[in-house]
Order: structure tokens, then C-alpha cells, then sequence
């Protein structure tokens, strides 16, 4: 396999692999709604919705994160 096969393989990949914030949220919510519905104890259910909303704000910040430092790289250059 030459060198310019696994860039692309690799490239290929890459962009097969990332889920922008939304489709990430989906699938966060749609999980939450699923587990929602096979639990039947209370308890569990506070639980579970729990740890889905610190992840869905940890997702949330990175994303304020990333969407910062990009706009400060592209000022930078901008300069």
C-alpha cells in the first residue's frame, strides 16, 4: 500500500469517525429516552438522567471550548 493510499484511508476515516455536537446530543437523548423506558425503578431513572446531563454539559463546554479557540486562532491570523 503506498503512502498516498493510507492518507486517504486515513482521511477517509477521520471523517467518518466525527460526530458534530448535534448528532451527538441525539444520540445522547435518544439513549436517555431509551434507558427511561426499559427502567422501572424511579431511583435509577433520577440516576441515569443525572450522569446524561453532566455528559450533555461536558459536551457543551468543549464545544464553547473549541468554537473560542477557533475563533481567537482565526483573529490571530487575521492580524
Amino acid at each position: 500500500m503506498s503512502f498516498y493510499q493510507v492518507g486517504k484511508r486515513s482521511e477517509h476515516h477521520n471523517k467518518a469517525s466525527k460526530l458534530n455536537i448535534g448528532q451527538m446530543l441525539d444520540l445522547t437523548l435518544f439513549s436517555a429516552y431509551y434507558l427511561s423506558l426499559s427502567l422501572s425503578r424511579t431511583q435509577v431513572k433520577v440516576e441515569v438522567f443525572t450522569v446524561i446531563h453532566k455528559k450533555i454539559l461536558l459536551l457543551l463546554s468543549l464545544f464553547q471550548k473549541n468554537t473560542s479557540l477557533v475563533q481567537s486562532a482565526t483573529a490571530t491570523q487575521a492580524d
